[in-house]
């Protein structure tokens, strides 16, 4: 008999002021972190160690545009903490995460966390295009939606632009 895998959803906020941390306590319970590190070490790594996987993960945290000397977007990132980035710079020309990168080492832990068709929200604002969104979708593969906002983000709803597998739907 083959043991089925439990599956769960988790809303985490990645706070980096303090004056934030009372707001995240109210929205994502004792789920809030400081960094990557903490993210991947109190929420990813626990699901794992219980043979779980998430059916939707919710990161709550900030994002924003990257400009060249003219004005013009030339990437985005979303903001994990401290220094802390996913960021459109850490991908190659092939769309792969760069070794020893923050954004390689999250979703390094973060692709056999998800379930398959899964869904993977980011409350970011500034995304755009979503081309780290869709970077993010592909590399985490699985068939999982990975979703955030073009604009403003918030923490409530699923974002107005989404991808799977690399692949822009709706959201």
């Amino acid at each position: 008999m083959t043991e089925k895998t439990q599956n769960v959803s988790a809303t985490v906020w990645v706070v980096k002021e303090r004056y934030v941390w009372p707001f995240a306590w109210i929205l994502a319970g004792r789920n809030y972190v400081h960094n990557i590190d903490e993210l991947i070490s109190r929420v990813i790594y626990p699901v794992l160690a219980q043979g779980q996987t998430f059916d939707k993960l919710h990161v709550l945290s900030h994002g924003n545009r990257h400009h060249d000397a003219t004005g013009r977007v030339i990437g985005n990132y979303i903001n994990m903490g401290g220094s802390d980035k996913l960021d459109t710079k850490d991908f190659n020309e092939r769309k792969n995460p760069i070794p020893g990168t923050n954004t390689e080492k999250f979703l390094t832990a973060l692709s056999g966390a998800m379930s398959q068709e899964g869904r993977l929200t980011f409350s970011a604002c500034s995304q755009d295009d979503g081309a780290l969104l869709s970077n993010i979708s592909r590399y985490i593969g699985n068939r999982v939606v990975v979703s955030g906002y073009s604009n403003l983000g918030h923490p409530f709803g699923r974002g107005n632009i989404a991808f799977r597998n690399g692949f822009r739907l709706k959201p």
